[in-house]
């Protein structure tokens, strides 16, 4: 607690722009001794230019509000209001 996290990850989007999609750190406490898992914390990254290899960068900075073992993802998905044919639950994309 107390130390700021950057988290950063670098996305290619195949043509599509930063502004169709949602990229997002998604964490969880550890269920360990917990009857009932607690609510994710999801963290939206933004953009932030272009990696060195061309593919699009984006940042952000977690803050653990609570100690804990903390498990996370990097999810990818279709940014809400994009058209239909491209917000799909197929197109969500984990790492």
């Amino acid at each position: 607690i107390g130390d700021e996290i950057p988290v950063e990850a670098e996305v290619d989007l195949d043509g599509l722009g930063a502004e169709q999609v949602a990229v997002e750190l998604v964490l969880g406490l550890s269920t360990q001794n917990r009857p009932v898992p607690p609510p994710p914390v999801v963290v939206r990254l933004e953009p932030a230019g272009r990696a060195p290899g061309g593919a699009l960068l984006f940042r952000a900075a977690w803050k653990p509000a609570q100690p804990g073992s903390w498990g996370y993802g990097i999810r990818v998905r279709a940014e809400d209001g994009v058209p239909a044919d491209v917000a799909s639950a197929e197109l969500t994309v984990w790492a």
